[in-house]
């Protein structure tokens, strides 16, 4: 690389140099200068699309829709018409990002095996209505009932909450299995369940700008680094390019997280149930992995209009 070249590199970084460095101590400052453009890239999730979607594999996902351990799933599809479940499977009823709604909804949920929650439980943390919710969930005939936090659960954090997230906590755990960077087992299928969503820093640097949150980049590679092997992996934050698209970007995928599918497609669980983005609801697979988008709630918090749950099927161990 010539001089000018590396000059213009080290500019595009934001880095300084001293124009009297000679050739050898350039070239260190523009190694430097690659490495952060090369993260800010890797940071982005638009750029990370562009740079990761030639080597993606969609396949066509359709209410019913089989697939490996996956032995039916069905979206879009009122509780009332979906088949009763055949022998030999868990069935798993999934939502997300209910934000006090589901307590109300004007549908019964399909009945099932195993209730999963992907976070969003609130509007605005409240643990009161977080109680609510528990209420609500012990009324629920299911014999496993999953659940995570999410961005809008701040009163299971306790950055944002204090010590007073704990409590909240513990009651979480009295009405269900709450994950918390955690598996567990249900009807022998393993869950791995994680909060996290990718925000940034705010001002001050005290803290993601949501609850739960991580940073693009390196920190949430180290946080994916630890999802182990799983059947069901359930996590609030969607993986980039699988109904992660966010409308009001223009550009496409924006809202999912790169190091998040890289976990995933190296994990290869049969299932990945999520939310987040309310307008992603739906299912999409890579011909090894089905990517659910559970999201309940159809727009902003403010409607209260809500999706029919997700639900689907795996064909029990040892099947």
């Amino acid at each position: 690389m010539g001089v000018v070249a590396m000059k213009e590199l080290i500019a595009a970084a934001g880095l300084r140099h001293d124009g009297i460095m000679d050739k050898s101590e350039l070239r260190t400052v523009a190694r430097e200068a690659a490495e952060v453009l090369a993260a800010a890239a890797k940071a982005d999730p638009l750029a990370a699309w562009e740079e990761m979607s030639g080597r993606q594999q969609f396949i066509e996902v359709h209410p019913g829709f089989s697939q490996g351990k996956v032995q039916g799933a069905w979206f879009g599809t009122p509780p009332g018409e979906i088949p009763q479940k055949p022998p030999g499977v868990v069935r798993f009823v999934c939502i997300s990002d209910t934000h006090e709604c589901i307590e109300d909804a004007d549908f019964e949920l399909p009945a099932g095996d195993v209730l999963l929650h992907a976070g969003d439980i609130t509007r605005k943390g409240d643990a009161t209505k977080m109680a609510r919710f528990c209420d609500w969930l012990k009324d629920r005939s299911f014999s496993h009932k999953i659940v995570i936090s999410g961005n809008h659960d701040a009163c299971t954090d306790a950055a944002f909450t204090g010590d007073t997230a704990g409590s909240t906590s513990q009651h979480m755990a009295a009405c269900c299995t709450y994950l918390h960077n955690q598996s567990t087992m249900a009807a022998g299928i393993c869950v791995y369940g994680t909060p996290f969503t990718c925000w940034p820093l705010r001002n001050d640097g005290s803290k993601p700008n949501w609850a739960h949150g991580v940073v693009r980049g390196a920190a949430c590679e180290k946080l994916c680094a630890k999802i182990p092997e799983c059947d069901v992996l359930l996590s609030h934050q969607p993986p980039l390019g699988r109904r992660d698209c966010v409308d009001d970007i223009g550009r496409g995928h924006a809202g999912g997280c790169r190091e998040l599918l890289t976990a995933v497609q190296a994990r290869r669980p049969a299932v990945h149930v999520f939310g987040h983005i309310h307008e992603g609801y739906g299912a999409t697979s890579d011909g090894v992995t089905l990517f659910l988008n559970v999201s309940s709630l159809t727009d902003g918090c403010g409607s209260g209009k809500l999706n029919y749950p997700i639900v689907f099927d795996l064909a029990c161990a040892g099947e």
